[in-house]
């Protein structure tokens, strides 16, 4: 004798409530995407003020550490919108353009040299 739960009906049910939950659980991580691009962007918007003001002192006074700060700051925006740009698209370029991003601003603060091999 076979169990009711056994039945070809109930696997349909069990595999509908999967995909129910499944949709659920993409539209609450699209929605956390959605507020997480939204936090990222207010962030930058309010680290663009500091940067504005750093400007006028780089033109006529500034040195290597005022310098590195901005860049580094700026770079750091930088990578932000392409976090954001990531978030929107899902696109495999996308992501590797923040991780290119990200390197080029570790090379560039830490000073690193490319290396010329003799030819």
């Amino acid at each position: 004798m076979s169990h009711p739960s056994d039945t070809p009906h109930s696997a349909h049910v069990e595999s509908r409530s999967r995909k129910a939950l499944r949709s659920y659980i993409i539209q609450a991580s699209t929605l956390l995407e959605i507020l997480l691009s939204g936090l990222v962007l207010i962030g930058l918007l309010l680290s663009f003020i500091p940067l504005l003001k750093w400007m006028p002192g780089l033109l006529f006074d500034g040195n290597d550490v005022e310098i590195r700060g901005f860049l580094e700051r700026a770079l750091d925006i930088v990578i932000g919108v392409e976090f954001i740009k990531m978030l929107a698209k899902h696109s495999p370029g996308s992501s590797l353009e923040v991780l290119l991003y990200a390197i080029a601003r570790h090379m560039k603060l830490l000073g690193v040299r490319t290396t010329r091999f003799p030819s």
